[in-house]
């Protein structure tokens, strides 16, 4: 292990209505001693530490830093105890019995600390390691700590497969395990479909219309019935808008749920099925559905039936609000931006001013103009359930990283250590950002909306058939010829 820096870069900030000294830099041995010290006051600390370990460091290096503290915090008690035991007065041991009471707390940190390791990341393969970590439980027992004890021996039982001598429960283990086993399956299973889908999984940047539009097939208005389309006009008239709306946010929320920490953690450097794969499925519903709704209302052969569409769909957004499904709203949202539906003048005139002022003010409500601005107030007072939009989330863990580095330049330099040998600087601000991002993901994640399926809205949307980008403009210039009247289409 490398040399401790010489100093921890400590910033006064407010939180929780006090304020608190928190930890903008400093070394990995001085950060593990922030995080097992009685002046750690910070409750964002821990939870970022953990969320971010990988960045840092490694796991197993973080054990033996606690297997490291824990065996000097041991020697320490066992000597407070052999001095107590010599002396009689006990007046004269408050001063032993208070380094006392800060070794046991310190200990039952850093064993807290390395249950939640083992538990997120899994068990070492150094024997040496797994040996030391047994030798811990046996430890606390002495202090009198049997409680963290056992948590750290079902740890072991968990992935020793009940070798480890432990009354931990053996059935809730069991469990456990099982669950493990079923996500790694069902992972496997969204990495396959995401590789396999033929849908592009990139996120909209805005909701900014900048596509350039490929030139017009031909500049004389032709009947649509000549483009042998198959309408859609018996589908989504037949659902009220609020039930396609629960039905979008019941197959959005079945995806959300499962988006996990490290997934997030990956996209911020790499954009890859087999890292982030509910990252990847939610966003290849995103896109599907934005080409549906796109289908859906060019699909239609008049221009009544495209404004009707065009309202629909206007009113499910509205529903959508309601709802607080704000990723199927932006979904939806983005197919009215798309440059098929967007250049449909006569359409929206035709779909009334209502219509066009509640897109206006939902588009508003999603603008990325300020970094999402209006988007972010309202889900810092929108009450759960609610399922944000993903994308926001995912572009600031991408310009969060990209905009600060990893480690810093420490403020002081030992000159009798080699620089080779100098432990590096962690950027422990960067942390905290990466967490508070993917903690904003997690606190939706916390409650779900309880919908139920509606099989009649489900066999109506099916598998969201749709026409690709290039054919829907094709549509559209038939629909609505450039320079065309509204005499010209009516």
């Amino acid at each position: 292990m490398g040399n401790v820096s010489t100093s921890v870069k400590l910033r006064d900030q407010e939180v929780a209505g006090r304020t608190i000294a928190r930890v903008m830099s400093a070394s990995l041995p001085e950060l593990v001693n922030h995080l097992l010290s009685d002046e750690n006051e910070d409750p964002n600390f821990l939870p970022a530490f953990l969320m971010c370990l990988e960045i840092f460091t490694t796991p197993t290096k973080l054990v033996t830093l606690l297997i490291e503290h824990h065996v000097a915090l041991m020697e320490m008690w066992l000597n407070v105890h052999a001095e107590i035991h010599k002396e009689r007065e006990r007046e004269r041991c408050e001063e032993r019995d208070k380094r006392d009471s800060q070794n046991v707390r310190a200990m039952q940190r850093s064993c807290f600390v390395l249950v939640e390791v083992l538990q997120v990341y899994g068990m070492v393969e150094d024997d040496a390691l797994r040996y030391k970590i047994v030798e811990m439980s046996r430890d606390l027992m002495k202090t009198g700590r049997a409680e963290v004890a056992q948590q750290i021996r079902r740890v072991i039982l968990l992935y020793d497969g009940g070798d480890t001598d432990t009354d931990g429960d053996s059935t809730t283990i069991t469990d456990a395990k099982r669950r493990r086993r079923m996500r790694k399956a069902r992972r496997a299973s969204i990495i396959s479909k995401a590789t396999e889908d033929s849908v592009t999984p990139n996120p909209p940047s805005s909701l900014s219309s900048t596509s350039t539009l490929p030139p017009a097939a031909t500049e004389v208005h032709t009947p649509l019935s000549s483009l042998n389309i198959t309408t859609v006009q018996s589908s989504i008239f037949d659902c009220s808008s609020m039930s396609i709306a629960k039905q979008l946010s019941l197959i959005d929320e079945r995806v959300f749920m499962e988006v996990a920490a490290d997934e997030v953690l990956a996209w911020r450097k790499k954009q890859e099925p087999e890292l982030s794969p509910n990252v990847f499925a939610m966003i290849t519903q995103f896109n599907r559905t934005s080409m549906w709704a796109a289908t859906t209302i060019l699909m239609q052969l008049t221009l009544t039936e495209r404004a009707k569409a065009f309202q629909k769909l206007v009113d499910v957004c509205k529903c959508l609000r309601k709802l607080r499904s704000f990723n199927m709203l932006m979904a939806v949202l983005s197919a009215f931006n798309s440059s098929a539906v967007h250049r449909l003048s006569h359409t929206q005139f035709a779909a009334g001013t209502k219509t066009r002022t509640v897109l206006e003010r939902l588009k508003s409500l999603m603008s990325c103009d300020g970094g999402f601005v209006t988007l972010r107030s309202a889900l810092e007072t929108c009450r759960r359930p609610a399922i944000p939009y993903l994308g926001m989330y995912l572009s600031d863990i991408t310009l969060i990283h990209h905009g600060n580095r990893d480690y810093v330049e420490p403020s002081a330099v030992d000159e009798e250590v080699p620089m080779q040998d100098q432990e590096p600087i962690v950027n422990f601000a960067k942390m905290r950002k990466v967490h508070d991002v993917i903690h904003n993901i997690q606190f939706f994640q916390e409650q779900g909306h309880n919908l139920a399926s509606d099989s009649i809205v489900e066999a109506m949307l099916g598998d969201f058939e749709h026409e690709d980008a290039d054919r829907l403009f094709e549509i559209s210039l038939y629909a609505e010829p450039r320079d065309a009247s509204i005499d010209d289409i009516a």
